[in-house]
């Protein structure tokens, strides 16, 4: 994971957006982050932090006060950076949960949100899913482990050296994905306990099975009550006894066949004797029906007689129906004659009455045309009304354009004037960063004239002690020209060389030239901005942005649209010129007339036409309604005659059918009785069936009883109940042994399958019980994950101990402890002075940085070639340098600036100057009253 980009806003000092973009290092990717106390330096690193994981780093911070005192309340807090991990660019942007003003005063909260931008240019927004992909596929760390191995936070690049076993533990787990090494040991002794509960489960089951057992014999019952039953011997016993109740069942099933045989015989002869009593009892039952059948007889008779004549007189019925219908429909068609008479005189009087009324339609259709006429004369007076409305809106339409033109040419001139307050504005802020930068010069001039100052006086103490060891008593001194010698000049304390003094004059004149340089830029802006009122400006920016602040604010080159937008509005007043002038003159060619005028003619036009159309249709109508009248006339009189002519013969048929019949006198009350022949027919046919069945049931009776005597039913049904009470006592024999029987071969099939699986148990627990004891670390108590991880804790250790040995001086060598007491994770240092082993406790604070340092790149050496593609290309310092000697400091910077050959980015927060001077990559935090900002410098 190597950083690209870093853009803050409204965050923590920073109130304005700063971008700090990690690629124009050009190849110095070990940088200083300097500033002043509180000025933001740490933040760089809580910025990082937050922007990957949501947490500042070390979790010092609540991440609800990230937001910039500074930054106005609609301004939004957010980090955003870009970065490479296994040769891929991914960007996220994170905001932290803050306040945003509503209208009105009030305040809303808006919740923290991130967006993670993929290399295929997919969004993830979902906050869960975003630390997944982070912390699992991305970086492949937690904020916990990344600021132990990528970001060592203030106070805290100790924890990985000095934290406990157990938490070194936790992290190289996650790190190195050993949780699987973990997760086996925890299944294999869970498949241990599982296995001998299985085993004690099947013991317990066995126990109920045999107690579930259904026996009388001597050795089941005794196995029953032991506590400790031996299931080989209960299964032999079980067998045996199955096999003797097998063949007393089959005895039991012989003798319940040989009894069912005799029940079924008897069954039968009761049954028969049953039927033939019942024979005996229907035989005078059928002779009692018929001797009543028999009485019935001459009443029966009569019916008969009197169905005769009812079928005769309702085969007359239709015929007589058929002739008073013929006269009726007679009656029916004079009335109607009579009715259409009158219809047709009334239509005759009608026709009379129109006929003045059609004849004057000639005279309407001349007045309708004309109306016709004036109306179309006015319609087109109308349309020509209509294009001045038309061209009126036109011309407010323009007038519309005209005041928005000139209201964008104002926004336009608006915006210039913004644009140029802030340029301005930030000609004055420029104007700020240059005398900070002055300041920090002048400093380092003055220290730069004193360290030359300083050279040069150890540079003539070094030639005035050289002359005055070759100066002997009695020559001329070559300075003051005196024999006597007697206090010649001293060693110097400190040799220096003529080079050495031009270096220090060449740093010192150096600056001199920046400082010039910076103080010529320092006076163009003054004299540039001496017109000028910040205080004024800035209220002026302030008033424009909050006019603004909402939207409407244009874009693009304001000057070339008010150029456009002012030619476009006299355009548009030429033409509402020329359109005043085309309304004056259509408004001179037309006429007054009457709103309401063109409105009457169409009614009256329109009553005309109705009446016409009215007039028209009443007369066609009356004449076809006469003519329709005098076609059904003739009608009605040539059906009448043929319905009286029907009539008269269907009268001669009824009079002949009746007389032929012979029931003249007796047809008027007949007729009336026609629909009791039904139920009279139905019973007679009843009371014939009944007789033919009952003397055909007794002649088969006759027949069947010839010779035959009562049984006695009481002594057969006597041995039937013996002989199933019999039965029924040997089928519950038989059930209660089959019953038995079922349960016994059951619990004896359990018992084997439990042996079975018994033996298989066995012989998994001790297989599994050996690979748990290995797996927990047997005598040793050493796990299998703790001796994969003590692996991987050695190989890091020989990396740190190649930075450790350099950084020291060759005196210091880490070491794992693997005494028994401990837990395999815990470090000790060979001091190579005293050749002792020291606990890192021991260490000074110095010692234990170099160590801490050493330990976190070590580590980053061994995930970067084992932990899945984990690639950690920077790292983070704060603080922690100022524990140090020279000596040490030299030989720390030399092993980090090793680090940036290998392609890492290494940043460092520090306020020791030796750095200051060895780094000459800088990441400047400079404080002010506004906020802070940072900048990159490369000298």
């Amino acid at each position: 994971m190597k950083l690209l980009s870093l853009k803050l806003s409204a965050f923590g000092p920073f109130k304005t957006e700063q971008q700090l973009d990690f690629s124009c290092l050009e190849g110095a990717d070990i940088f200083l982050i300097s500033g002043d106390t509180g000025a933001g330096k740490t933040t760089i690193f809580d910025a990082v932090c937050f922007a990957l994981y949501g947490e500042t780093s070390g979790g010092r911070k609540n991440t609800r006060t990230l937001k910039s005192d500074f930054a106005p309340p609609s301004q939004q807090c957010f980090v955003e950076l870009t970065f490479e991990s296994n040769g891929r660019v991914y960007r996220i942007q994170r905001s932290p949960e803050q306040l945003k003003p509503k209208r009105g005063g009030d305040y809303t909260t808006v919740s923290h949100k991130a967006e993670l931008l993929l290399p295929d240019g997919k969004a993830v927004t979902n906050l869960k899913q975003i630390k997944e992909l982070i912390e699992t596929e991305i970086i492949g760390l937690d904020c916990g482990n990344f600021s132990k191995i990528v970001m060592l936070p203030q106070g805290q690049f100790q924890k990985l050296l000095t934290e406990k076993s157990s938490d070194k533990t936790a992290t190289f787990r996650e790190i190195f994905g050993t949780e699987i090494f973990q997760k086996l040991t925890g299944k294999l002794f869970e498949r241990t306990r599982t296995t001998e509960q299985q085993n004690q489960t099947l013991l317990a089951q066995n126990k109920r099975l045999l107690a579930d057992i259904l026996t009388d014999s001597p050795g089941l019952l005794q196995q029953q009550a032991s506590d400790c039953p031996d299931f080989t011997k209960v299964a032999r016993l079980l067998s045996e006894q199955n096999s003797a109740d097998t063949n007393r069942l089959k005895e039991l099933e012989g003798e319940a066949a040989r009894i069912s045989r005799l029940e079924l015989s008897l069954q039968t002869a009761c049954a028969e004797a049953e039927q033939l009593k019942q024979d005996f009892a229907r035989r005078e039952e059928l002779q009692l029906q018929l001797d009543a059948l028999h009485a019935e007889q001459p009443r029966i008779e009569q019916l008969t007689v009197l169905c005769q004549k009812l079928r005769q007189a309702e085969e007359l019925l239709p015929l007589e129906e058929s002739t008073l219908q013929l006269i009726e429909r007679v009656e029916q068609l004079d009335e109607e004659h009579r009715k259409t008479l009158a219809l047709r005189q009334t239509q005759t009087e009608r026709l009379e009455n129109l006929l003045p009324s059609y004849q004057a339609l000639e005279q309407l259709r001349y007045k309708e045309d004309s109306l016709k006429e004036q109306i179309r004369e006015l319609l087109r007076a109308e349309e020509q009304k209509a294009g001045i409305a038309a061209a009126q809106k036109q011309l407010d339409h323009l007038d519309q354009r005209i005041k928005q033109a000139s209201r964008e040419i104002e926004a336009c001139e608006q915006r210039l004037a913004l644009d140029l307050l802030q340029q301005q504005l930030g000609e004055f802020k420029q104007l700020d960063a240059l005398q900070t930068e002055s300041e920090q010069l002048a400093k380092s001039l003055s220290d730069a004239e004193k360290a030359y100052q300083r050279a040069c006086t150890h540079f003539f103490e070094e030639q005035a002690w050289t002359m005055a060891e070759n100066l002997q008593e009695g020559e001329k001194c070559p300075v003051c020209g005196s024999v006597h010698h007697p206090q010649k000049a001293s060693p110097p304390t400190e040799g220096i060389t003529q080079a050495k003094v031009q270096q220090y004059q060449a740093k010192r004149d150096r600056l001199v030239e920046q400082a010039a340089r910076l103080k010529q830029k320092q006076s163009q802006l003054v004299n540039q901005l001496a017109p000028l009122d910040r205080t004024e400006l800035t209220q002026r920016h302030a008033e424009l942005t909050s006019r603004f602040e909402g939207g409407g604010l244009p874009s693009g080159d304001c000057s070339e649209q008010i150029r456009l937008l002012t030619a476009q509005r006299e355009e548009d007043a030429l033409a509402c010129e020329q359109l005043k002038g085309q309304i004056a003159a259509t408004r001179r060619g037309l006429f007054d007339s009457s709103p309401g005028l063109i409105e009457r003619l169409n009614r009256e036009q329109g009553a005309l036409s109705a009446q016409i159309k009215q007039t028209e249709r009443d007369y066609q109508n009356c004449r076809q309604e006469l003519s329709s009248l005098e076609g059904r006339l003739s009608e009605q009189q040539s059906r009448a005659a043929q319905l009286r002519q029907d009539a008269a013969e269907a009268q001669e048929r009824f009079d002949a059918a009746l007389s032929q019949s012979g029931l003249d006198q007796e047809y008027p009350q007949l007729k009336h009785r026609v629909s009791e022949r039904p139920p009279a027919e139905q019973e007679i046919a009843e009371h014939t069936a009944r007789f033919q069945e009952a003397a055909l049931l007794l002649q088969s009776l006759e027949q069947r009883l010839a010779g035959k005597e009562l049984p006695d039913l009481e002594s057969l049904c006597r041995q039937l109940d013996e002989t199933s009470s019999k039965r029924v006592a040997i089928q519950k024999q038989k059930d209660a042994l089959s019953q038995k029987l079922a349960v016994n071969r059951l619990q004896e099939q359990n018992l084997l399958h439990n042996r079975r699986k018994s033996e298989q148990l066995e012989q998994e627990y001790r297989m599994t019980k050996r690979l748990t004891d290995l797996a927990r670390g047997g005598v040793k108590r050493m796990s299998l994950e703790k001796f994969v991880l003590a692996s991987y804790f050695d190989e890091i250790i020989a990396f740190a101990n190649l930075r450790l040995s350099r950084m020291s001086g060759s005196r210091y060598r880490m070491s794992r402890i693997t005494r028994a007491d401990s837990d395999g994770l815990d470090i000790e240092v060979f001091d190579n002075y005293t050749g002792r082993m020291r606990h890192v406790s021991t260490l000074s604070g110095g010692e234990t940085f170099l160590a801490s340092l050493s330990l976190s790149l070590g580590l980053a050496d061994v995930v970067s070639q084992h932990a899945g593609g984990i690639q950690l290309s920077t790292m983070l310092i704060d603080e922690g340098f100022g524990s140090l000697d020279s000596e040490a400091l030299n030989l720390a910077i030399d092993c980090l600036t090793s680090l940036q050959n290998g392609g890492r980015l290494v940043g460092i927060i520090s306020h020791v100057p030796e750095l200051r001077e060895r780094i000459q990559a800088k990441l400047i935090i400079s404080k002010g009253n506004a906020g802070s900002s940072a900048q990159f410098f490369l000298q």
